[in-house]
């Protein structure tokens, strides 16, 4: 399972499939985008499923969908265009970050009075990426 702290809502998800082949093993057979996809399940009962088109080539598919916090089951489900089935999927858990501000000095000038807030640096949009499918090679 992936996981990962948002700070600003809702998050982008850029989603990744990618496969290999032994070297010297056959043709790899490529994903046909017309009847492949994925599916965004929330992990609560109840819930609709999302559903977004795949792009990519004979090695490298993604997709992208936005998502609030929760757990999902991301699948790719299609089929190569020689026909064989091909489905993976993964968890992933996005929870919601809050973040502390730090209130410096207060300054005047005149009437005027002002707050300076300073922000903390924050790596918040960390990359996962995750090898999903191996479709057969012919």
């Amino acid at each position: 399972m992936s996981a990962f702290t948002a700070y600003s809502l809702p998050v982008r998800v850029n989603l990744a499939a990618s496969y290999s082949r032994p070297a010297g093993v056959g043709i790899p057979d490529a994903i046909d985008l017309d009847v492949s996809s994925f599916t965004i399940t929330p992990q609560i009962e109840g819930s609709t499923a999302t559903t977004t088109a795949v792009s990519g080539n004979n090695t490298d598919y993604s997709g992208s969908v936005n998502l609030a916090p929760g757990t999902y089951t991301i699948a790719l489900a299609g089929t190569t265009k020689a026909g064989s089935a091909i489905s993976t999927s993964a968890d992933l858990t996005i929870t919601s970050g809050t973040v502390s501000l730090t209130a410096n000095d207060l300054a005047q000038n005149g009437a005027a009075v002002s707050l300076p807030v300073s922000f903390p640096t924050v790596d918040a949009s960390p990359r996962r990426r995750s090898t999903a499918a191996r479709p057969p090679a012919r």
